[in-house]
């Protein structure tokens, strides 16, 4: 599983901002999961710093007992324009390179996992759509 660029328009001063993620085919369209830095899922307890169990929705990215981020597969976008698939070969920033390498690594190694975890949490949503137009 390769990850992508999507570059969606915000209000910060360039107008855009990149994400980054793995990519799904359902049916004949692709959705794109984005990646974040997980910090909504971090609990603080005693000075430790652990994951929530609440993450209903995403998939906690830790490689090696790191936590790196988590992909939000409950916040698909359907991509509406050819992705951009991430060449680390062009990142200048080692750090930013390095971590993108082992999320890619975890992307990989998990991604039966991620993609059922995905397309579950796409019937879920199309469901209480259905069930909303329904009512």
């Amino acid at each position: 599983m390769k990850l992508y660029e999507l570059m969606v328009k915000d209000d910060n001063p360039t107008g855009t901002r990149k994400y980054i993620g793995p990519l799904f085919p359902i049916g004949e369209d692709f959705y794109y999961a984005p990646i974040s830095n997980g910090f909504k899922y971090i609990i603080e307890k005693n000075g430790e710093y652990n994951v929530s169990e609440n993450t209903k929705g995403a998939v906690i990215i830790a490689y090696n007992d790191e936590f790196l981020g988590a992909i939000e597969t409950d916040e698909l976008i359907k991509s509406k324009e050819p992705l951009k698939e991430v060449d680390l070969k062009k990142i200048e920033n080692k750090d930013y390179r390095e971590l993108l390498e082992k999320i890619m690594k975890f992307v990989d190694e998990n991604r039966i996992f991620i993609k059922q975890y995905a397309y579950a949490n796409y019937n879920n949503k199309m469901e209480e759509e259905r069930n909303k137009v329904s009512n």
